[in-house]
């Protein structure tokens, strides 16, 4: 079976980029179109993978 990765709505990519890496141990890969001000970021822990 192939993996999901929900993509999520938020208001503020940034703050909940670093919620998910502060609070719950979440990995950063690509932010777009830059991590100082992201449209889109996806992170990832433990074999699972995130879309905001």
């Amino acid at each position: 079976m192939g993996a999901i990765s929900p993509t999520l709505a938020v208001r503020n990519v940034k703050q909940t980029i670093e919620f998910y890496k502060n609070s719950l141990g979440f990995k950063m890969g690509l932010a777009f179109p830059n991590a100082d001000n992201p449209e889109y970021a996806d992170l990832s822990k433990d074999g699972m993978a995130l879309m905001f």
